[in-house]
């Protein structure tokens, strides 16, 4: 599934990293959408048409649904929101009303989110005034649209934007952290399970009247839950936030953040399940890319399943382009990353 946190530097900057689990190649994109840039929403059979112009500039990573329709899963806009799409399996809502909101599909929500606010308190105010669409994904087998959404600004505000239980449901994000389901709240509720957690270990202890000494100071982590479940992937994620020595700058900052998504980063082989619709075949998971993103900087850190660095985009790069800018995610990647090889 997915793991989205951040962290802040010693001046409060904020940073974001994030992986993205799934059991098959999916085909992605990158993109980059100038102020102006149209897009439309897909909307249920007898709704008027959706569409609406970004006023900010962003870059993304986009789930490559249809030819016209490439919504974004991740991305970074000019005013330092980052949106994060992640699996969530409990979505559900009752049929959208014929009423002057807007009306987005819910797979859509981080472009539209990306192209209009720059703050999360302004999503919160669109959100709150829009309605959804649970929209079916061809891509899936007309799965309905299994996702929720982490939301953080340049100042460490965060939202967790959720469509189950028949409702929208807006949770503010203390902790910086999301993964997948339950909801979000069932999570907040079993971070008490782990009020002892620290980050100090003990070096020696007592049984009996003999003492047990270990110079490995790694023990402080033994209390929290080793696999990669959304629930204990939470734990681990807050643990790392809480608890990681703050960075003194920015590339410190993006440093740690890689350090800390490789944690959650999970080789193919390492976790799968019986196939239940295919006796004797296995259903895999694996880690298809990672990305980190400098919210202040306007920088997005990418780096695919197959590779050892990441590729940086700037918006700052593109600030003199107007006009969309999409490649395939794959190519591109292959292109433009490696790893250079000097001679000493």
């Amino acid at each position: 599934m997915c793991t989205t946190f951040i962290i802040r530097d010693q001046h409060g900057k904020v940073y974001q990293g994030r992986t993205l689990e799934y059991g098959e190649e999916l085909a992605f994109s990158l993109g980059y959408y100038p102020r102006g840039s149209q897009f439309a929403s897909p909307v249920p059979a007898g709704f008027p048409a959706m569409r609406f112009a970004s006023r900010l500039r962003f870059l993304s990573i986009s789930l490559d649904i249809a030819a016209d329709y490439q919504p974004a899963v991740a991305g970074l806009n000019e005013a330092g929101l980052t949106v994060n799409m992640n699996m969530f399996a409990e979505t559900a809502l009752p049929n959208p009303q014929q009423d002057s909101r807007p009306l987005i599909a819910v797979s859509g929500v981080a472009s539209w989110l990306l192209a209009s606010c720059g703050s999360c308190a302004e999503v919160r105010q669109l959100v709150e005034q829009s309605q959804f669409w649970v929209d079916p994904l061809p891509m899936l087998g007309n799965t309905p649209s299994p996702f929720h959404y982490a939301v953080f600004d340049r100042h460490g505000q965060g939202l967790v934007i959720e469509f189950g239980q028949g409702r929208v449901q807006l949770y503010d994000n203390p902790v910086g952290v999301m993964t997948n389901g339950p909801a979000f709240d069932w999570h907040l509720t079993h971070l008490d399970n782990y009020a002892f957690v620290s980050n100090l270990g003990k070096r020696e202890q007592y049984f009996g009247s003999h003492l047990a000494r270990t110079e490995d100071v790694g023990n402080a982590m033994a209390g929290l839950p080793a696999d990669d479940t959304s629930s204990s992937r939470f734990v681990r994620a807050a643990y790392y936030a809480q608890f990681c020595q703050t960075p003194a700058h920015a590339d410190a900052a993006v440093a740690l953040v890689a350090k800390i998504t490789n944690k959650f980063d999970r080789p193919r082989g390492a976790t799968n399940l019986p196939d239940p619709a295919h006796a004797g075949r296995l259903a895999e998971e694996w880690t298809t890319f990672s990305a980190l993103t400098d919210l202040s900087r306007g920088l997005l850190y990418i780096r695919p399943d197959n590779a050892l660095n990441y590729l940086c985009l700037s918006l700052a790069d593109h600030a003199a382009i107007d006009s969309v800018r999409r490649h395939s995610f794959s190519r591109f990647l292959h292109e433009h990353i490696g790893l250079a090889q000097p001679v000493l």
